[in-house]
């Protein structure tokens, strides 16, 4: 590495490191808000469905491990957007630094990796003070698909946050179905904007591979759909890469490319 690309490189975590201290203070707010919302699909870790029950095998890759929820793992996508994982005890953020500071709500619960929901902060233009819309999420149906077959565990998790990936990653693939109503909460009050939505996943199992940047990794492949009472319908496909923080590679529905060029913890 010659001596100027040694010094930009220098720079750039400089720089990034400075952008995730900003992030980072904010955490304690976006904390707040969820604990100001009543937690009412806190899924605890009696819901411990083991992977024989859905005739799986386990690969040994944990989902956890593989997007780095609990080691405060932060990656630069190539895009210039920066993405990080911030969590308290089981309860982990992921903070997506875009201009309204979006962040979504994981949990480990038990056997599963569950979505809480997700919001974003931002200034209100009428008091210039800092405002929360967070979206809660309220499980009305839940199905695990193994080659075919179906497993309704809604009882599970009805009324609660919704079933995201299992944390143990089967050795074959697997899909969710997911049907729920999505709640909004307004600087922690929850208002009467609701939408109802199904999410469809197709969960790869661990195998090489292929990044934008980071050249050939074991990941898993997720391959989803989301379909809401409001007309919305829209695909996703992405690489979730081991070390790689969060999506090495991803495929927007707008054809799009986008992944992770750079990963540290902070």
């Amino acid at each position: 590495m010659s001596k100027k690309s040694g010094f930009l490189l220098v720079l750039i975590m400089l720089s990034l490191g400075l952008i995730f201290q900003n992030c980072g203070s904010e955490k304690s707010e976006t904390f707040r808000l969820t604990q100001k919302v009543e937690v009412e699909n806190s899924i605890g870790p009696e819901y411990n469905q083991s992977l024989d029950q859905f005739g799986f095998s386990d690969s040994g890759y944990r989902y956890s491990e593989l997007v780095g929820m609990f080691e405060r793992r932060a990656s630069q996508q190539s895009s210039g957007g920066i993405i990080a994982w911030a969590n308290i005890g089981e309860q982990a953020t992921v903070y997506f630094s875009t201009e309204n500071k979006y962040y979504e709500v994981f949990r480990k619960s038990g056997e599963w990796i569950t979505l809480d929901g997700w919001g974003n902060t931002f200034v209100n233009e009428k008091t210039g003070k800092l405002s929360d819309a967070y979206y809660q999420i309220y499980t009305t149906r839940v199905v695990v698909i193994n080659n075919g077959n179906q497993f309704d565990i809604t009882s599970d998790f009805f009324g609660k946050g919704q079933a995201y990936a299992l944390e143990k990653i089967p050795d074959s693939n697997y899909q969710l179905y997911i049907e729920a109503t999505l709640v909004e909460y307004k600087d922690w009050k929850r208002s009467d904007n609701e939408l109802k939505f199904s999410w469809y996943v197709d969960w790869g199992h661990p195998e090489i591979r292929p990044s934008l940047l980071l050249g050939e990794k074991i990941g898993i492949m997720q391959s989803e759909q989301w379909i809401d009472s409001r007309g919305g319908n829209s695909r996703q496909v992405q690489n979730i890469c081991e070390g790689a923080g969060y999506a090495c590679w991803r495929l927007g529905a707008s054809g799009s490319s986008d992944g992770t060029q750079l990963v540290w913890t902070w």
